[in-house]
């Protein structure tokens, strides 16, 4: 199961996921993260990964639909501390090509 947390900072939005991003909760933190973006209006969003030790396809797509949402809204949008494996699914997909990935929180600001 998949712990959640937002955090509004200030030119940013923190989103911080743990455990397995996978289809039984794949959709309600989806939901959660796009609501929080459209709420605060802050399409500068961070997605730390470090804490994910398994996503599988929904969990990607999900990953997708964050980084359209905040493109139409012609915001910038970065993945940091991806796993081994998160990183090698997401570069199996060839999302690495697409997505904006850094080691960290701080270097993604930078």
């Amino acid at each position: 199961m998949a712990q959640l947390s937002i955090q509004s900072e200030k030119e940013y939005l923190l989103v911080t996921i743990s455990g397995e991003l996978v289809l039984a909760d794949s959709q309600q933190i989806k939901e959660e993260v796009k609501k929080a973006i459209e709420e605060d209006k802050r399409y500068q969003v961070i997605i730390d990964l470090s804490g994910v030790d398994f996503i599988d396809s929904s969990g990607l797509g999900v990953l997708i639909g964050w980084f359209k949402t905040v493109n139409q809204a012609q915001g910038k949008i970065a993945y940091v501390g991806l796993a081994e494996y998160v990183n090698k699914i997401i570069s199996l997909a060839k999302l690495d090509k697409i997505f904006p990935i850094y080691s960290s929180a701080s270097e993604a600001i930078a």
